[in-house]
């Protein structure tokens, strides 16, 4: 699926949804910004990010998420742009 932070893929694997963001912007690793979710997600030394969602619920708060962390980071070069600060 092609959205405006890059292209995520969603699929089943077994019992779960994998969502892997590796082809967008966000950079995090899925331990990072899923630290609060008991589920299988990327650590800082894969190559991949993703993180398995256990129904369709939580694929939505999931991708709600890397939405949401995207226009925070967005807005944040944005405010250092207009203070001045190196980016």
């Amino acid at each position: 699926m092609r959205i405006i932070i890059g292209r995520i893929k969603i699929g089943w694997r077994k019992r779960v949804i994998n969502i892997d963001w590796t082809d967008t912007v966000v950079k995090l690793p899925g331990e990072e910004l899923f630290a609060d979710f008991d589920s299988t997600r990327s650590s800082k030394w894969d190559k991949d990010r993703f993180i398995h969602a256990w129904g369709y619920e939580k694929a939505k708060v999931i991708i709600d998420r890397l939405l949401a962390v995207e226009e925070w980071e967005r807005d944040e070069k944005l405010r250092k742009e207009a203070d001045g600060q190196p980016i």
